[in-house]
């Protein structure tokens, strides 16, 4: 397991260490986000709560960003692990910050792209405002889905379960992510093809080439709003 501080190199190094333990050496690379990462992030999880816990969160995202923007991608590798990204939920204080930067209306329609437990979707419907998740990991759909069964607050609710890249974000008007560098790279151009004044945020990772139209500095990471 690698050591803080988190660097890039250290991921580098230990996953592609010759070590008979590691199934994740060499060409199989891209299977670290259904494995050793989310096990690290769970051994940081598990750190007392606060700016640290959140920033080595954040630093450890980076650096398996830079590790799958570097290495070279095997040819069968499933798009969906080589440009999506591990769960780790944003701090609920973080998803509220993201919210109130998204100036939310009563008529809006927001999408969560990468959603995990649903927190991003669960806080927008308790302010009024219709949400959709998208999320790959089909037991994370379940444990959402059955939070929206459970409370009327939640009724503007819904998950799907589908990979982020087939999402038809034309109905939206907001789209929240927390995703890497890498998979906002890949989503530009279903960014570009949102309908002009859509508000798209982003906790930790901008759009590379993208000027930002606000950031909002948090002690988990700035978060990042831009106005197609």
């Amino acid at each position: 397991m690698p050591h803080l501080p988190i660097t890039a190199e250290n991921l580098r190094d230990w996953f592609d260490a010759p070590d008979v333990d590691n199934p994740l050496a060499g060409d199989h690379w891209w299977q670290l986000q259904s494995s050793a990462l989310y096990g690290a992030l769970q051994i940081l999880r598990l750190a007392p709560p606060g700016p640290a816990q959140q920033q080595a969160l954040v630093e450890l995202r980076r650096a398996f960003d830079t590790v799958l923007m570097t290495l070279p991608a095997p040819a069968d590798a499933p798009k969906s692990l080589r440009a999506l990204a591990p769960f780790a939920p944003a701090p609920f204080d973080v998803v509220e910050a993201m919210l109130d930067l998204a100036e939310l209306q009563a008529d809006d329609v927001l999408y969560d792209l990468g959603s995990g437990d649903g927190r991003i979707v669960l806080s927008a419907s308790r302010r009024g405002v219709h949400g959709i998740g998208i999320e790959i990991d089909a037991l994370l759909v379940g444990q959402a889905s059955e939070r929206v069964a459970e409370c009327p607050d939640y009724r503007k609710a819904v998950f799907l379960h589908d990979d982020m890249h087939n999402a038809d974000l034309s109905q939206a008007t907001v789209v929240t992510c927390y995703l890497l560098s890498s998979s906002m790279t890949a989503l530009r151009d279903k960014f570009r093809a949102c309908r002009p004044g859509t508000r798209i945020i982003s906790h930790a990772f901008d759009i590379p080439g993208w000027e930002p139209d606000r950031i909002v500095a948090t002690a988990a990471g700035p978060i990042f709003r831009w106005v197609v």
